[in-house]
């Protein structure tokens, strides 16, 4: 038998407590592409990633073209609010 609906968003809830679909709205608020660095944030801001702002900052600027780094700056610092609601 598989399970219903209701028991597979409980199951990801208890695995994954937040709903991916609200991110991506706030992502294609910024830029759709965005959506990987905006749950960054929000993992930073929530106290998941031992390093320094400035050092996710440092990694956007070595993997990223100079023309993207504030776009996804800007992800980061909303995933970074929204950690705080």
């Amino acid at each position: 038998r598989y399970p219903s609906i209701d028991e597979v968003r409980a199951a990801i809830s208890r695995i994954c407590p937040i709903d991916v679909r609200n991110f991506q709205d706030e992502a294609d608020k910024i830029n759709s592409r965005t959506l990987g660095v905006l749950m960054l944030g929000y993992a930073y801001g929530k106290g998941l990633i031992p390093l320094k702002k400035e050092s996710l900052k440092e990694g956007i600027r070595e993997i990223l073209k100079e023309k993207l780094w504030e776009t996804n700056f800007r992800a980061l610092e909303r995933g970074i609010e929204l950690a705080k609601l």
